[in-house]
Parts: C-alpha cells; sequence; structure tokens
C-alpha cells in the first residue's frame, strides 16, 4: 500500500495556519497537541500521514524538538520573523 501525500504542498498549508495563529507563543508542547492542531488543519485522519507529515516538517526545522527528562520529546513552532542567528566559537591558543 502506498500513500501518496504531497508534503510540501500540506506543509506550507500547516504552515501558514500556524503563523497566522502565532502558535510559537504556546512553548514547547507535547507532539499530541500538535497532531490535533494538523488532523484540524490538513482534514487527515490516519495517524500514519499525520505522523509522516510531522517528521517531514521537523526534518525541515518547521518545528524545533527538545528531549525531555524522560523518553519524550517537547516540539516548539519555529517562530518564523525570528532573523537567523549563527552562533560559531572560536579558540585561540598563544604559546
Amino acid at each position: 500500500m502506498e500513500l501518496k501525500l504531497d508534503l510540501k504542498g500540506l506543509t506550507e498549508k500547516v504552515f501558514n495556519y500556524m503563523t497566522r495563529k502565532q502558535i510559537w507563543t504556546h512553548g514547547f508542547i507535547r507532539y499530541n497537541i500538535l497532531k490535533k492542531m494538523i488532523k484540524f488543519i490538513t482534514k487527515i485522519n490516519n495517524n500514519y500521514e499525520l505522523r509522516k507529515l510531522f517528521l517531514y516538517m521537523v526534518e525541515n526545522e518547521v518545528f524545533l524538538k527538545r528531549k525531555t527528562n524522560v523518553r519524550s520529546y517537547l516540539y516548539k513552532f519555529k517562530n518564523p520573523n525570528l532573523p537567523e542567528v549563527i552562533n560559531k566559537t572560536i579558540t585561540i591558543n598563544f604559546n
């Protein structure tokens, strides 16, 4: 059984909705809550398809991922209005 999802189109649809609703203000939340939001936005009822779409969005850095102290993760919608900051450390040794 092969599923054909338009991952880019659905990602754009979810991204636009969550940007309009400013979901990043909720902070880090569980996958289950995000799954319900994505289900509402895309009208997809299949859990496998929802998970596949979510993992595609995590892979493309639409969501930030943080590990909790137990074996689970929390996710945060990335604020598209923030500038991207690149942090680099430079070590200089004088002998």
